[in-house]
């Protein structure tokens, strides 16, 4: 009797003592094999990870995915890619649950009302999926038409957005007329602060005493609210840790370059101190070691220590030392050649010359790989 048990029951129960094969690493993971709707979702639909998708899976249920495919929809009529929908999945699943219709297109439609772009749609609310925790109409509706009041025009709105995609989302109706306050008291004009707004965004969702703190780093500099690089200054200020702007001065001065030298350079081009003490060294050092170029140059021409060793100066550099090379270019090498923009100094430096040096062109595009 007990044999004929284990008979009737073999068939549906079949063990095997094969070695489990190992798959190898190249290969994609396989769908996980589970019955829920919510998974299968979230991995077909999706293109969810199985570890993203189980992690997701905690956080919502569907019982249905007539909603969620309409989402999805609606995401990629707005240019939402695979990478962009499984990029918001993963933030926000309970993005399947909305209302396409009520609450997710109201919002994108405020966005692209300022000319925000598809494209640059996609990938705000891709990366900052809290925005849909806004209402629309009690936040962001009031908070565009705030802005509004402040920028002479959408475009100068579209680039403080991009600049800063959750100034829609600040509480503006308090933060604007504090901040304004201040920087009036500060002795900042009307049209600078509007220019710094359009800048530096974020500045807006600052408390008050981190922004006085600022201004008074601008202002022990030496540097006056009528300085017409201000707006500039103060925005590298904000964004740069304290601690940081004064080890990244210090490194110009180990560097043979007096602090007065620094800010001097720092006003001309504020962003010169926006890059890492390991890029401002290399740069400095590579000026000094092939031109000779200290501190009376370059703070004159700060940008160039702004610029990029690998994609712009060391291409350049190499055109013109295989021209000088050639006995081609007459003069030396000046601060100027690597200021032009790219158009006219592949134009005058490497069109003009590929024909007698054809070289020249693999040399320039070599280096900016």
């Amino acid at each position: 009797m007990f044999r004929l048990l284990l008979l009737k029951i073999a068939p549906h129960f079949q063990y095997s003592t094969a070695t489990v094969a190992v798959v190898p690493p190249s290969q994609p993971p396989a769908l996980v094999v589970d019955p829920t709707l919510t998974l299968y979702f979230l991995q077909k639909s999706c293109k969810l990870s199985p570890t993203a998708a189980v992690a997701a899976a905690k956080k919502i249920n569907l019982k249905s995915t007539k909603n969620a495919h309409a989402v999805l929809e609606l995401l990629r009529q707005y240019g939402f890619s695979d990478a962009h929908i499984s990029s918001l999945v993963c933030r926000r699943p309970q993005i399947l649950l909305s209302s396409p219709t009520r609450i997710i297109k109201p919002k994108f439609d405020l966005y692209t009302s300022v000319g925000i772009s598809d494209s640059d749609l996609a990938d705000i609310f891709s990366t900052r999926a809290h925005i849909f925790l806004y209402s629309t109409q009690r936040r962001l509706a009031p908070n565009l038409g705030r802005l509004r009041t402040l920028f002479s025009s959408d475009a100068d709105l579209r680039a403080a957005v991009l600049r800063y995609p959750s100034l829609i989302l600040s509480d503006l109706q308090n933060s604007i007329p504090t901040m304004t306050n201040v920087l009036k008291e500060f002795g900042l004009p009307m049209a600078s602060i509007l220019k710094l707004l359009a800048v530096h965004p974020r500045c807006l969702a600052d408390c008050p005493h981190r922004l006085k703190s600022k201004l008074d780093d601008v202002k022990n500099m030496g540097i006056s609210p009528s300085c017409s690089m201000f707006v500039h200054i103060f925005a590298v200020i904000s964004k740069v840790p304290k601690l940081a702007m004064e080890s990244r001065m210090q490194n110009f001065v180990s560097m043979g370059w007096t602090k007065d030298e620094v800010i001097s350079a720092f006003i001309r081009h504020p962003y010169c101190l926006s890059s890492s003490e390991e890029k401002i060294k290399r740069r400095l050092e590579f000026f000094a070691d092939k031109f000779g170029w200290g501190p009376a140059t370059l703070m004159v021409s700060p940008v160039l220590l702004s610029l990029s060793l690998e994609k712009r100066i060391l291409p350049r550099y190499s055109v013109l030392k295989l021209l000088q090379e050639k006995s081609l270019l007459k003069i030396a090498m000046t601060t100027r050649q690597f200021l032009l923009g790219d158009k006219i100094f592949k134009e005058l430096y490497v069109k003009k010359y590929h024909r007698v040096v054809p070289e020249i062109l693999d040399e320039f595009i070599h280096e900016k790989l």
